[in-house]
């Protein structure tokens, strides 16, 4: 059994994970994408005002396979529940320059998928550049829905916002996300 899984975030949060092309209306899965570069996911909203978009990729990374910058893992055997590790960025890259304008972001499901709440702040981090890091420290996450489209393709919608702090004292950041109409799958 695989442990790392991929995950489908249905647009509106942190909706960054697992998609690959638009949604036909059918009730049908759409195809699971397979190619370096395909688009898994979506986040949008605004930081400080100005609108953003950002997309979760599968990338090869130097792997005999593609890998999917979204994805969860099984911990349900262990009594624990399912992790979700996510990373949005503007191009599909690799290397320091993916992470000009990127989130990660992780969070837990327990084995019924909701969202495990840890404390007050989600762990989400806004990278303005990979030396000016951006850390929630106030704000939520919230989950409208999760759902397995298939067994190993988990989808999330949702929203989050807050205010993003710098360790080294630069100015505070204001990101929210906001719905975005999207029904991709990855593979």
């Amino acid at each position: 059994m695989k442990i790392a899984r991929y995950l489908l975030l249905a647009a509106v949060l942190l909706t960054a994970a697992a998609f690959a092309q638009e949604g036909t209306g059918s009730g049908h899965t759409p195809a699971k994408p397979t190619e370096n570069g395909a688009i898994t996911g979506v986040i949008s909203g605004v930081i400080d005002g100005a609108p953003f978009t950002l997309n979760s990729f599968l990338l090869e990374a130097g792997l005999p396979e593609l890998t999917n910058t979204a994805y969860w893992e099984d911990w349900r055997g262990l009594g624990i529940g399912i992790s979700v590790d996510v990373s949005v960025h503007a191009e599909p890259s690799v290397g320091l320059s993916a992470w000009q304008g990127a989130f990660s972001f992780s969070l837990d499901l327990s084995g019924q998928l909701e969202l495990v709440d840890h404390g007050a702040v989600p762990e989400m981090t806004y990278f303005e550049s990979i030396r000016s890091a951006f850390r929630m420290s106030e704000g939520y996450l919230e989950l409208t829905d999760v759902a397995w489209v298939d067994d190993e393709t988990v989808r999330l919608t949702g929203q989050f916002g807050g205010t993003f702090s710098s360790p080294f004292g630069e100015e505070d950041k204001q990101i929210d996300s906001r719905p975005v109409r999207s029904s991709r799958q990855s593979a």
